[in-house]
C-alpha cells in the first residue's frame, strides 16, 4: 500500500520544527506534515504558568536525557532536561529571552560558514518577537532609563515582557550596582548587540494575559486550521528512507511509530530533520548516516559515512549561589489576578561579562598563557584553523548505541574537561561576591550574607573551583552537533539529495545568551532558504 505523501515531512515538532512548518505551509499549494514524539500540553497550567517550569523537569513533557558520568563534576551524572511536547524545549525552558552578540554571530561565519553572519541573521531575530512595551515613568524600575533606544519597534509572534512585572526592584538596583562599576549596557541590546554588561532581559511571556508564550501557541495555534498544515502528535520517527536507485541516496520519506502501529509517509521535496541537538544526530545514526566505525558494529548499514554526526556538543554550564532574602511566593495571586511573583521563572536580570581581573596588561598575558598552556595539539591539513578556532570542542559528543530509535544515545559533554573552562567561572563567581555585597543591590540581601550550600567557600579561587565542581549544571543549552562537515551553509546534509537539518545542532558556536532565540531565527532564516531554493513565495 503507498504511502500518504507530502511535500515536506518535520522530523519533530519543536520550537525550530513549528516555526519550519508554519512558514512553508504559508505556500497554499504545500502539504506539510510535523510529526512530534511529544503531546499538545497548551492547556497545561504547568505550562502555561511561567514559574512552575522546573515541575515540568522529570515528567512526561521531558525526554530526561542523561550525561555519562562527569570527572570534573565530582563523577556526577548530570540530567538534560529537553522538551518532548508540541512547542519542544520552548514548552518546558524558563521564558529567558535574551539577545546574542554581533562578535559571536560573527564568529559563525569566521569558521567557513559563508553567509552566516550578524547582518545577515538580525532580521531573523527581530521577525520572532514583539518587544514589550516601556510604560511612561517606569524607565528606571525596569533599569532601562539609560537606554537611547526604548523600543525595538518588533511586531513578531512571540509575547514578551519584563518577567516578573514592572516593579520587581531586583532590575533597578542590578542596573545601578553594574552602573557603578562602569558596566551598564549603554543602550537596548536587541538594537546594539557591540557591547558587554548589565541589561535587563525579556521574558516569553505574553505581558497581557501572563502566561507562557512559546512556539506552539505563538506560531502553531494561529494557523492549526490550514488545510495544507497537519500535526501528528505521539509520533515516534524511528528512520529516514533511501532511495538508492541513483547516486547519491535521495530522502524519499520516513518511517514512524503511532498509536503501536508502525507507518511510513512519503516526502515529494524534502525531509526536515528537526529533532533537537540530542536527537536529530541520533536519527541520522540509525538511518546509516553518521562514522562507520560507530554504526557498523550495530548492524546499521552505511548510507553516507560523516563523521562529524553527534561530534561537536556544545553547552551553558550554570553555577548559582543562593543568599538570603525576604520574598515570598504567592500561589492564590496568580490564580486570581495572574499578577505577583509567578508570572516569572526568576531571571530578571543578564550581564556580558569580561573576566575584570583579565583587562589589565598583565591579566592579559595570564589569560593568554593559560589558553596556549591548555590548548590541545593539532592535526595538520585544510581544517588546523578552524580546529584552532574551535579549540576543545570537538572531544565533545553524543552518539546512539542502537539500531532502535528507542535506546538512549550516549551522551558525554566533557564539561570542564579544558581547566580555562573552571578556571573562567571561578574568577566570574569570585567577581559576584563583591557584587552582592554592593549598594544598591546588597540592599535587597540580608548582611552579612548567608550562603544556603554548604560549600560555599568564596574566599579564593581553589575554593570557588571546588564549590563549582560540587554545584555547577546544565543550562540545558545543547547545540553544535550536525555543524562538522555534515551540513552545508543552506543546511542540506551532505552526500544525500532532499534532507536538511534545522535545529539547535546547526548552531556553530553558542552565543552567549539563552538559546531559545537563537533557534527561533535560525528556523525563520531556514525556512526563507527552503522557499529560496525552490523559488517559493
Amino acid at each position: 500500500m503507498a504511502s500518504e505523501m507530502y511535500d515536506f515531512i518535520v522530523v519533530g515538532g519543536g520550537t525550530a520544527g513549528i516555526v519550519i512548518a508554519t512558514r512553508l505551509s504559508e505556500i497554499s499549494t504545500l502539504r506539510v506534515l510535523v510529526l512530534e514524539a511529544g503531546s499538545d500540553h497548551s492547556d497545561d497550567l504547568r505550562v502555561k504558568i511561567p514559574a512552575f517550569y522546573a515541575a515540568l523537569h522529570g515528567t512526561e513533557l521531558d525526554w530526561c536525557f542523561k550525561t555519562e558520568p562527569q570527572p570534573s563534576l565530582n563523577d556526577r551524572v548530570v540530567t538534560l532536561n529537553q522538551g518532548k511536547a508540541l512547542g519542544g524545549s520552548s514548552t518546558i525552558n524558563n521564558n529567558v529571552f535574551a539577545p546574542p552578540t554581533k562578535t559571536l554571530i560573527d564568529a559563525w561565519e569566521a569558521l567557513g560558514n559563508n553567509g552566516w553572519n550578524w547582518e545577515a541573521f538580525k532580521g531573523y531575530y527581530a521577525k520572532v518577537y514583539t518587544s514589550p512595551p516601556i510604560p511612561d515613568g517606569l524607565e528606571k524600575e525596569l533599569g532601562v532609563d539609560k537606554w537611547l533606544t526604548k523600543s525595538s519597534n518588533t511586531n513578531g509572534p512571540l509575547q514578551l515582557s519584563f518577567p516578573g512585572g514592572h516593579l520587581h526592584p531586583i532590575r533597578r538596583a542590578w542596573a545601578e550596582s553594574f552602573d557603578e562599576k562602569g558596566y551598564l549596557m549603554a543602550d537596548n541590546p536587541w538594537l546594539d548587540s557591540t557591547t558587554v554588561g548589565a541589561f535587563s532581559n525579556f521574558g516569553s511571556v505574553d505581558p497581557v494575559r501572563n502566561e507562557r508564550s512559546y512556539a506552539a501557541n505563538a506560531y502553531y495555534h494561529p494557523v492549526k486550521d490550514r488545510k495544507n498544515l497537519e500535526v501528528i502528535t505521539n509520533a515516534v520517527v524511528e528512520k529516514i528512507i533511501f532511495d538508492h536507485s541513483s547516486q547519491p541516496p535521495r530522502a524519499i520519506g520516513v518511517q514512524y511509530r503511532h498509536e503501536a502501529h508502525t507507518r511510513t509517509v512519503s516526502a515529494g521535496k524534502e525531509v526536515i530533520v528537526a529533532a533537537g541537538s540530542l536527537q536529530s544526530p541520533k536519527l541520522l545514526e540509525v538511518s546509516g548516516i553518521g562514522n562507520s566505525g560507530i554504526l557498523l558494529p550495530l548492524g546499521i548499514e552505511i548510507v553516507k559515512e560523516l563523521k562529524g554526526v553527534g561530534e561537536n556538543l556544545q553547552d551553558h554550564i550554570v553555577c548559582d549561589f543562593a543568599v538570603e532574602a525576604a520574598i515570598k511566593r504567592v500561589m492564590n495571586e496568580f490564580m486570581v489576578n495572574h499578577t505577583g511573583l509567578l508570572i516569572s521563572g526568576g531571571i530578571k536580570t543578564y550581564a556580558y561579562m569580561p573576566v575584570v581581573d583579565h583587562l589589565s596588561e598583565g591579566g592579559v598575558k595570564a589569560v593568554k598563557a593559560l589558553l596556549e598552556e591548555n590548548r590541545p595539539s593539532l592535526a595538520p591539513g585544510a581544517t588546523a584553523k578552524r580546529d584552532l578556532a574551535y579549540f576543545e570542542i570537538a572531544e565533545k559528543f553524543v552518539h546512539t548505541v542502537s539500531k532502535d530509535i528507542s535506546i538512549p544515545s550516549t551522551i558525554d559533554p566533557k564539561y570542564f574537561s579544558n581547566p580555562v573552562d573552571i578556571e573562567i567561572l571561578a574568577q566570574h563567581i569570585l567577581y559576584l561576591q563583591g557584587i552582592v555585597r554592593s549598594t544598591p543591590l546588597g540592599s535587597l540581601l540580608k548582611q552579612l550574607l548567608k550562603y544556603f550550600h554548604p560549600a560555599a567557600n568564596f574566599s579564593n579561587l581553589e575554593g570557588a573551583k571546588k564549590y563549582i565542581q560540587s554545584r555547577a549544571n546544565t543550562m540545558w543549552h545543547l547545540a553544535g552537533t550536525e555543524i562538522g562537515g555534515v551540513v552545508d551553509t543552506k543546511l542540506k546534509v551532505y552526500g544525500v539529495e532532499n534532507l536538511r537539518v534545522v535545529d539547535s545542532s546547526m548552531v556553530p558556536l553558542l552565543p552567549p545568551d539563552n538559546l531559545q532565540s537563537t533557534i527561533y531565527a535560525l528556523a525563520e532564516r531556514a525556512a526563507d532558504i527552503i522557499k529560496a531554493a525552490y523559488q517559493l513565495s
